[in-house]
């Protein structure tokens, strides 16, 4: 076999290993945000029925330190981001299954910078649909919606141009 050729066998593998990567993150990501939106949604009702107050979220926050040592994420801080993320969320039903598709990271940010539910669901399909480093320089920035959907109508997806590249260099060998 020439070496070219077992090149490509061995590339071929390799792809397959980081797709097999690549959807597993994306499971635990899926797991982690209903895992958020749950816990979301018990620490909400149990303060808007009033059962809880401020200070039984930091119990439950350094109870969860005490019982899982390491655990990150689940201060008092994050424990009312995860209600928050409930709150903003719960009455938009084609929203919802949208939000376990992205990262906690961009649902922290688009939830908490838009203020109107259209703009927050324009932000979450277009990291559904593009290089989530557009929607990072685009809220970063403020810039308005309309701009980035004609910006990503014009702009060839980023894996399209990477292809294009990597077999122009290789016509090049």
């Amino acid at each position: 076999m020439k070496d070219n050729q077992l090149i490509q066998q061995f590339s071929e593998i390799r792809t397959r290993i980081i797709q097999a990567q690549n959807q597993a993150y994306a499971s635990i990501n899926q797991e982690l945000i209903l895992l958020y939106w749950d816990v979301g949604k018990y620490v909400f009702e149990k303060l808007e029925s009033a059962e809880w107050g401020e200070k039984t979220v930091l119990q439950l926050a350094e109870y969860l330190q005490k019982q899982i040592p390491g655990i990150k994420g689940f201060s008092k801080r994050g424990l009312y981001r995860m209600r928050q993320f409930y709150e903003t969320y719960k009455d938009f039903l084609i929203v919802t299954p949208l939000v376990t598709q992205i990262s906690w990271t961009h649902n922290l940010i688009i939830f908490s910078r838009c203020k109107e539910p259209s703009e927050r669901e324009f932000y979450i399909r277009l990291c559904n649909q593009k290089d989530s480093t557009v929607v990072d320089y685009a809220m970063s920035r403020h810039i308005s919606p309309t701009l980035i959907a004609d910006y990503s109508t014009k702009l060839p997806d980023r894996r399209l141009l990477q292809d294009k590249w990597k077999s122009i260099l290789k016509s090049r060998e």
